[in-house]
């Protein structure tokens, strides 16, 4: 027990000691006055507390924290974090990384506090709603396919996986599928014209891979040789000399 004249509390403070075996360890320290009966002299209860483990899962979790902002903010694919309000009827934007920004065209610091119905009310037609509904009620993970967004601000293909974390928090990453479906559409155009312009000029193509030794043939080259697609194997080189008169045989060998 110390003496404090002015008999004033001390809220915590915060020391390194030196232990006699000289280590060190971190203390918090905090005074407190007593009123004792019949004491004319004031009385200070002092108070020690090793803090040595909470400070280093204090430092163990801010360095975890950093991971993870770094991680966040670094990813390629977009990360939003809700959090469930009205028992899973809304969701409330928590956390919204850079890919998010740039995948959704929209800034961080215009969705964070909002509900998810308000800043995407495309999300229940593209059919996402449901899906972080179902995962904070279930807790299991969910793959949401690639689907179409839209709304009067953006639109495009989206694919989602969703989790819930011990938090309650809800997780959403996603990609942006839009350039590779737009060039899966557009080869298919092209293939859809070749074969139409093949059909037209009566003109086939085939390819001959020479590492695997396989023939690949378009379809107007089976109707020029009179043989079914899918019954007849191009690979069958000696038939496919004889489809040529004698005199060119030797030329197509």
């Amino acid at each position: 027990m110390a003496k404090n004249d002015k008999g004033l509390d001390s809220g915590p403070k915060e020391y390194v000691l030196k232990r006699k075996d000289r280590k060190t360890i971190e203390t918090e320290v905090s005074t407190h006055p007593l009123n004792i009966k019949d004491q004319q002299e004031k009385s200070v209860l002092v108070i020690v507390r090793d803090i040595s483990k909470c400070k280093k899962t204090e430092q163990t979790a801010r360095e975890s924290e950093k991971r993870f902002r770094g991680l966040f903010d670094y990813m390629s694919s977009g990360v939003a974090i809700y959090e469930p309000i009205e028992e899973g009827n809304d969701f409330v934007i928590k956390d919204f990384n850079r890919a998010a920004e740039r995948i959704d065209n929209i800034k961080k610091k215009n969705v964070v506090g909002k509900s998810v119905l308000q800043c995407f009310p495309g999300i229940k037609d593209f059919g996402l709603f449901q899906i972080l509904q179902e995962v904070y009620q279930s807790g299991r993970p969910r793959h949401y396919p690639i689907s179409f967004y839209k709304d009067q601000r953006i639109a495009g293909w989206r694919d989602n996986y969703v989790f819930k974390l011990p938090s309650g928090e809800i997780v959403a990453v996603y990609d942006d599928i839009t350039p590779q479906k737009q060039a899966e559409e557009a080869l298919l155009k092209s293939e859809l014209m070749l074969k139409q312009t093949e059909q037209i000029s009566e003109v086939g193509g085939w390819e001959y891979d020479v590492v695997n030794k396989k023939s690949t043939w378009t379809d107007e080259v089976y109707l020029i040789y009179g043989v079914a697609k899918g019954k007849y194997d191009p690979d069958q080189n000696q038939i496919n000399i004889s489809f040529y008169a004698p005199q060119d045989q030797k030329l197509r060998q």
